[in-house]
């Protein structure tokens, strides 16, 4: 059976206001264009609902490719054709992106808490657990007990084609997983800095050099060893997550003279 004839689309009237001059925007239910008409009987409110962010961290191109976007669409509307638009947009303040992220940024916190006092020894040898765990994940071309000084020369020898912009492999990589393969490249490269400069200077973490270069390794590990364990009952550690990434992302979103919506409503 066709993907075509799996689905039956339901069947779509046009509102009574439709005139078939103004606006013609693509019907999913159709499949094709149709005259847009609002349901308020004047023609002229008009009310608009978007799916926003997950705020679980810092927005990326792709959200300023798709806001942007959005925007320039609703101004159109707004000012050229003179609709009075209601524009909606949700937040999903409450997913497991959002929980694993706080989870595991509260269980690094911990770890790195002078007042715990883990000695040097500690935090190395479980940074170098998680280095290893992160490579075995991540980077399968690289032997799991590479150490830090040897990554960047295998890292050169396993992975020279896609360094050099070529594909990863002769047409069955996307270039998706090309541009994540180099993502965690640096990721392991960073860590493996932050490594070395613990070895040289122990009081990296306190300073927070370390801190900074080896936290996307150690999160995940420290969250597969402590995860199960985690009291989950205090969630204001969800809730100050989510609502400090909603900040960012509206703070992006201004940078970019994207206009403001009118309701923002949350999964909470």
């Amino acid at each position: 059976m066709s993907a075509q004839a799996r689905i039956q689309q339901p069947p779509w009237q046009p509102p009574p206001n439709t005139d078939g001059k103004s606006i013609h925007i693509y019907n999913s239910l159709t499949r094709s264009k149709t005259p847009f008409a609002p349901l308020d009987p004047q023609g002229r409110k008009v009310t608009w609902y978007v799916c926003g962010p997950t705020v679980y961290d810092d927005a990326h191109v792709g959200h300023a490719r798709n806001y942007v976007s959005t925007d320039i669409i609703r101004r159109i509307m707004r000012d050229y054709f003179k609709f009075d638009v209601k524009f909606v947009m949700n937040v999903t303040d409450v997913d497991d992106k959002i929980i694993i992220r706080a989870r595991q940024h509260h269980l690094f916190d911990e770890f790195i808490d002078p007042k715990r006092r883990r000695d040097t020894k500690t935090i190395q040898d479980t940074s170098s657990a998680a280095f290893a765990t992160y490579l075995a994940k991540n980077l399968k071309s690289i032997p799991n007990d590479v150490s830090p000084e040897e990554l960047s020369g295998q890292i050169e020898k396993q992975y020279e084609d896609v360094l050099n912009g070529n594909a990863l492999s002769q047409g069955k990589i996307s270039k998706d997983d090309e541009d994540k393969t180099k993502m965690r490249i640096k990721t392991a490269l960073v860590a493996a800095d932050g490594m070395r400069l613990l070895k040289v200077d122990p009081t990296a973490v306190e300073e927070g050099a370390y801190v900074e270069k080896v936290q996307d390794v150690l999160m995940p590990y420290l969250d597969s060893l402590y995860g199960s364990t985690f009291d989950a009952s205090d969630h204001t550690i969800f809730t100050t997550w989510a609502k400090k990434y909603e900040d960012r992302f509206m703070e992006d979103m201004k940078a970019l003279n994207v206009l403001e919506p009118d309701v923002v409503t949350r999964v909470t």
